[in-house]
């Protein structure tokens, strides 16, 4: 019975999420998007032997990327308060390398035992994945707007 219910309410679900449809144009924009920050979030470390240094140029070049897709987002999609949302998306990546760092090496414990540049690498790696959710959120977001928007168009 309880696998009824749970099937009748998924599918009831996909069925409202399917009312609104984004225009052709538009949902390939927000698909290019997607597909941007997906390219973005690859860390290629490079075909060399892996160094720190190296790896964390990488994440660094990865996060870069990703700001670079969320302030297209932001040109395209948040035109009225573009400047304060661009000033709050890079505050937020600077809060998250901050809140990175700090969770993994600044504890009382963690920065008398986390020297090592493993650690360094940890929160490189915290921060990329803040940055991507965060970014995925605003592509997210974007889709179920255009959805809502033209749910009653036919």
């Amino acid at each position: 019975m309880k696998w009824l219910v749970l099937i009748c309410f998924l599918l009831s679900f996909n069925a409202n999420a399917q009312e609104g449809r984004c225009p052709a144009d538009e949902s390939l924009a927000i698909d290019k998007l997607e597909q941007e920050l997906n390219d973005c979030a690859v860390v290629d470390y490079g075909k060399d032997e892996w160094q720190t240094s190296e790896m964390l140029k990488a994440y660094d070049r990865s996060i870069d990327c990703m700001q670079k897709v969320a302030h297209h987002i932001f040109d395209k999609y948040y035109t009225h308060y573009n400047a304060s949302v661009k000033k709050n998306f890079d505050n937020y990546v600077s809060a998250a390398t901050d809140i990175s760092f700090d969770i993994n090496q600044r504890s009382d414990m963690g920065r008398s035992i986390r020297l090592a540049e493993v650690y360094v690498l940890e929160a490189a790696g915290r921060t990329h994945f803040m940055v991507k959710n965060l970014v995925g959120e605003y592509i997210k977001e974007i889709r179920d707007e255009c959805n809502e928007i033209h749910e009653f168009d036919n």
